[in-house]
């Protein structure tokens, strides 16, 4: 489990290269993709791990139940950081933005 988060923003990282490269070209500051990826997969993996080192000796129904629940956690875990970023990025940062492109004197 050491190991797992440093996999997991290396993973998140090289997972995320592709979809960046696609972002960049419709999103400001889509560079945040990476560090969101890398996060996400830092906190998934080592959930990842649990999953991976179930022991064949605990039985076949508890082995599955916990692998299932391990993987169906890193799932979770992974997605509410993607959403969150985007949440962010598609809501809040373009308000910010905006509000940083007026004039001084025009903010409310």
């Amino acid at each position: 489990l050491v190991l797992a988060m440093p996999l997991g923003v290396l993973a998140g990282t090289i997972l995320a290269f592709p979809q960046w490269r696609v972002l960049r070209r419709h999103l400001a500051h889509a560079g945040w993709w990476l560090a969101a990826n890398a996060l996400a997969w830092a906190l998934a993996m080592p959930l990842v791990f649990v999953a991976a080192g179930v022991r064949p000796d605990t039985g076949a129904a508890v082995s599955a139940l916990i692998v299932i629940a391990s993987l169906a956690a890193a799932g979770a875990v992974a997605g509410a950081v993607h959403g969150a970023y985007l949440v962010w990025l598609l809501d809040w940062l373009p308000r910010r933005l905006s509000r940083r492109a007026q004039p001084t004197g025009s903010r409310a």
